[in-house]
């Protein structure tokens, strides 16, 4: 973590911390490095693209980020929400709970932050799948940086 701190340019060295917090079944964190290595200009790595596109399947990412209105944004993430709910059911029978987040947005529309505010859900891949889908959401711009908050409850 420090290294890719201090050398934030690097792509090699986020591809390592990718690697290591993989390791440690950290999915969230490891495709939050990936994006990172993805993005930095130096010492760029062949594999880097092919294993965060493994992790982007992991958490059943949409090809293109949701964008529209905030209501538009929420509808197209629960229905990634809900079918993967669906498919989690099937695996293990009997989850319930909810999941609520809260976003914050800067004036051109980009998220800034995605934080869990309550997961009764306890599930990392429903969890990183709103993370990532409103992480990459693109908001409409306005002239300050509003905070949008999401409840996912699965259907009955």
């Amino acid at each position: 973590m420090k290294a890719s701190e201090r050398a934030p340019a690097r792509a090699d060295i986020h591809v390592l911390r990718a690697r290591l917090v993989l390791k440690q079944e950290r999915h969230q964190d490891a495709l939050a490095a990936y994006r990172a290595a993805l993005a930095a200009p130096e010492r760029r790595v062949a594999e880097a693209e092919n294993e965060a596109a493994a992790l982007v399947r992991h958490f059943r990412l949409p090809s293109q980020p949701a964008r529209g209105t905030q209501d538009q944004i929420y509808n197209r993430v629960s229905l990634g929400l809900v079918a993967l709910y669906m498919n989690r059911l099937q695996q293990t029978p009997g989850i319930k709970g909810n999941l609520k987040v809260q976003v914050q947005v800067d004036a051109s529309g980009r998220a800034t932050g995605v934080t869990v505010l309550y997961d009764s859900l306890n599930e990392a891949v429903i969890t990183g799948h709103a993370h990532f889908a409103f992480m990459d959401a693109q908001y409409p711009p306005g002239p300050d940086t509003p905070v949008f908050q999401y409840v996912f409850r699965p259907p009955k």
